[in-house]
């Protein structure tokens, strides 16, 4: 083998490869944590959050950002009307 290789399930590199094999490596098995910590408690997070969306208190935030732009919205409504008159 001639710098780099799989030899029956193993594999080969130069000593000056070493370094880049590792980091190579190291760069993989955090990927690895990385995906398997985010899919942890998959499914509690899912219903914690269906349990939220259909609670009274996303209902009520819902509600007071609805009548604001609402306000906002009569209000600019008006001015453009009074706008107009003028």
């Amino acid at each position: 083998m001639s710098s780099f290789g799989q030899k029956e399930g193993v594999w080969i590199c130069t000593f000056q490869d070493v370094k880049a094999v590792v980091q190579l490596l190291r760069d993989a098995v955090i990927r690895v944590y990385n995906a398997s910590k985010s899919q942890e408690n998959k499914g509690d997070k899912m219903t914690l959050l269906y349990n939220y969306f259909v609670g009274s208190e996303f209902s009520e935030q819902w509600k007071a950002i609805r009548e604001g732009f609402m306000g906002m919205k009569m209000s600019i409504q008006r001015e453009r009307d009074q706008m107009e008159k003028m």
